[in-house]
């Protein structure tokens, strides 16, 4: 390897664990700024320059900080879960069950 390619890769390699340094004052207003708008977590981690899960965990723990002092830091709003729509479903046993009570009619009219 030549001299260049070791500093690219050294550079590469030191970008990888640098960390901002954000304080909880910054950190608190960037996440409600973003938070109040409907953004996400993501949003909030990609405008500090922190990782999700990170920032995530920060929040629960200012949270719990800023409690002690009445403020309360918005929360999130999680992904809504798609409710499961059973109107197919019970349309396809109704039917089935229709098919079902026709066929025995049918035979017990033949017996």
């Amino acid at each position: 390897m030549d001299e260049s390619t070791t500093q690219e890769m050294s550079a590469q390699t030191s970008e990888k664990h640098v960390r901002s340094t954000v304080d909880d004052e910054q950190f608190a207003i960037e996440w409600t700024k973003i938070i109040a708008n409907g953004g996400t977590v993501q949003e909030v981690a990609d405008s500090l320059g922190l990782s999700k899960e990170y920032t995530q965990q920060r929040s629960v723990q200012l949270r719990k900080g800023l409690k002690e002092y009445g403020v309360e830091l918005p929360k999130a709003q999680g992904r809504e879960r798609r409710k499961k729509s059973l109107d197919t479903v019970a349309a396809a046993l109704q039917s089935l069950m229709s098919s079902i009570d026709t066929l025995d009619n049918e035979a017990e009219s033949h017996s």
